[in-house]
C-alpha cells in the first residue's frame, strides 16, 4: 500500500496538508482509519467464516495472530475466539 508521502506526492500537496484534511473529513488520522479497517475486516472474516485466527490476522494485515489478539481486546475488550463465538450465537 503507498506511504502518506505518496499519497500527498499523488495529491500535489504536502503530507501535513494531506493528513489535516483527512482527519477533518473522517474525523481521525490515516494511522487509526487504517487500523479501525483492519479491525473491522477481521470482525467481519471471524463472524461469517471458519478461517483459522492466525489466517484472519494475516488476511487482515496485522503480524500475526497475537498482533490481532491485542488490538481487538484493545478495542472490543473481547479475544478474537470469544467475538466469534459471541458473533455465532
Amino acid at each position: 500500500s503507498p506511504t502518506l508521502a505518496e499519497l500527498a506526492a499523488i495529491a500535489a500537496v504536502h503530507r501535513s496538508t494531506l493528513v489535516r484534511s483527512f482527519r477533518r473529513v473522517h474525523a481521525c488520522s490515516p494511522g487509526e482509519y487504517r487500523r479501525r479497517w483492519r479491525l473491522e475486516n477481521a470482525c467481519r472474516w471471524l463472524a461469517t467464516s471458519d478461517v483459522p485466527l492466525a489466517e484472519v490476522a494475516a488476511r487482515a494485515g496485522f503480524v500475526d495472530q497475537s498482533h490481532l489478539t491485542r488490538a481487538l481486546q484493545r478495542s472490543l475488550g473481547v479475544t478474537p475466539a470469544a467475538y466469534r463465538r459471541a458473533t455465532r450465537g
